[in-house]
């Protein structure tokens, strides 16, 4: 589980365990939230969750630059992306 953050409630993760869906979890943007979602959808896995799928909203291109080489975003939100990412990652 990552960090210590307690965990706020996200239904859509408890519906589809009840329903028996397999699913991928998805956190995007902002990495307290992203955080949360997982470590909440750690607590409550029935046995569906099947990995982790990173969205971005952003040009791969923009994206990559800044996470491999620091190179400075022309999009307001892709470092804080970027940042994310790092964070999932270096804590998986």
């Amino acid at each position: 589980m990552i960090g210590i953050m307690k965990t706020p409630s996200f239904p859509s993760v408890d519906k589809f365990a009840k329903e028996r869906f397999k699913i991928f979890i998805s956190p995007w943007r902002n990495k307290q939230n992203a955080e949360r979602f997982i470590n909440y959808s750690i607590e409550h896995d029935s046995g569906h969750i099947e990995g982790l799928l990173l969205t971005t909203w952003c040009g791969s291109g923009e994206l990559s630059r800044c996470i491999l080489h620091s190179k400075p975003p022309k999009w307001k939100h892709t470092a804080e992306i970027a940042d994310t990412i790092r964070f999932v990652f270096e804590n998986e």
